[in-house]
């Protein structure tokens, strides 16, 4: 097992306009990789995943939420309309009678003899 570089790195985004809002900081000291990430979840809470990870552990999390879950009570208008009753009459069935019988015969082969002989092998 050879240890990794360290490193260090975070970001986050934030963007009113498409309700996004999101980020991650990360940093390693070749051996053992600590970070933790961050989302706004749709239905309004914070979700908060903090990390370590390592070879003899392997990856380990806790995960924790801020703020209530909200959700609206009603999607979309209201339902103004009923559905009226549909009614379908039956197709009338038709009669095409007994399909005709078709025979064929195989066909006959004819060979012609060549009328002069053409390229090819000559004596």
């Amino acid at each position: 097992f050879q240890a990794g570089m360290p490193y260090d790195f975070g970001y986050g985004v934030k963007d009113e306009y498409r309700g996004v809002n999101f980020g991650q900081n990360e940093e390693s000291d070749g051996n053992v990789v600590r970070g933790s990430y961050t989302v706004q979840l749709p239905d309004g809470r914070t979700q908060i995943v903090t990390y370590e990870a390592d070879h003899q552990n392997g990856y380990r999390a806790k995960v924790e939420y801020i703020g209530e879950a909200q959700f609206p009570k009603e999607f979309g208008p209201p339902v103004t309309f009923k559905p009226q009753q549909q009614t379908y009459q039956r197709p009338q069935s038709q009669s095409y009678g007994q399909p005709q019988q078709q025979s064929y015969q195989p066909p006959q082969p004819s060979y012609q003899q060549p009328s002069q002989q053409s390229g090819g092998y000559q004596q």
